[in-house]
């Protein structure tokens, strides 16, 4: 009787600790966890979805659309086509440019689910050239922006700040109907 009374509170510690674990565990999956890959300012995830398209273009361009292509490549490529929209929501685009991104972002993310599959090598050669005009779309949609819309922190954990520089200064959001 003893030993089952010295158990008990063992066991209910052990309990107790295992539901306190549990709702950290989930804290931390409720929480934003940020994956590495995932670029911090739309120009970074454009420039950053050219680089892995010219990657996965290159293997298509010699012929060998699957098992060659490096399915972490693809991937983290189809994550951020998947990104796009948010990462441009974040900044300070106006609507019609980010319905853009959006539409952009969709073309390239159907393209790349058309490698992912295993499709034969005409489709992924459609599939990349697909990829290749949405990602120069984006390129273009981003040298027309004002760079203002994109204005990142300095340092890690700085917030940017914009100055006015006096009345007649327009910020990018007044920009929207210029």
């Amino acid at each position: 009787m003893v030993l089952f009374a010295c158990l008990l509170p063992v066991a209910g510690c052990d309990s107790a600790k295992s539901q306190g674990e549990a709702g950290r565990h989930d804290e931390e999956h409720i929480g934003h966890v940020i994956p590495a890959h995932k670029p911090r300012s739309f120009p970074r995830a454009v420039s950053r979805c050219r680089e892995l398209n010219n990657q996965i273009s290159e293997t298509v361009a010699h012929g060998n659309p699957n098992p060659s292509i490096d399915l972490r490549l693809l991937s983290v490529a189809l994550d951020i086509a998947n990104w796009l929209p948010e990462i441009a929501a974040v900044s300070d685009m106006p609507a019609s440019p980010w319905n853009e991104v959006h539409a952009r972002a969709a073309d390239l993310a159907s393209a790349y689910e058309t490698v992912r599959r295993g499709a034969s090598l005409p489709e992924v050669q459609t599939a990349m050239k697909q990829a290749n005009e949405s990602i120069t779309a984006l390129e273009s949609l981003l040298g027309l922006a004002d760079s203002r819309w994109f204005d990142e922190p300095k340092q890690p954990g700085q917030e940017a700040t914009q100055q006015p520089s006096g009345p007649s200064s327009i910020s990018p959001s007044s920009a929207q109907g210029s």
